[in-house]
């Protein structure tokens, strides 16, 4: 079994153990990389879970977007961008 497989078993054995799905395991990390620095206790955890389980849609899509990498930020601005002309146009 090569490294990049092990990996992945650890990471999906993490996310069932934490009650999350493993994109959701992603987001977690994420949301932890970005606070460098920030306290991580058992309450700060469990909060950090409880907001992802909370919020599967929004989990489901900041997954997406971390696993597509910077192109999809980009398409993501075009098609806010998008919404906000056509809503535009339509109150003319």
């Amino acid at each position: 079994m090569n490294a990049a497989v092990q990996d992945a078993a650890r990471l999906e054995a993490l996310a069932t153990c934490l009650g999350l799905e493993p994109g959701a395991l992603l987001v977690l990390l994420a949301r932890r990389a970005a606070q460098p620095g920030a306290p991580l206790d058992a309450a700060t955890l469990q909060r950090e879970v409880a907001l992802l389980r909370d919020s599967p849609g929004a989990t489901h899509a900041a997954a997406a977007l971390a696993v597509l990498g910077p192109g999809a930020y980009a398409l993501d601005d075009i098609d806010h961008a998008l919404g906000m002309i056509w809503a535009d146009m339509a109150e003319r």
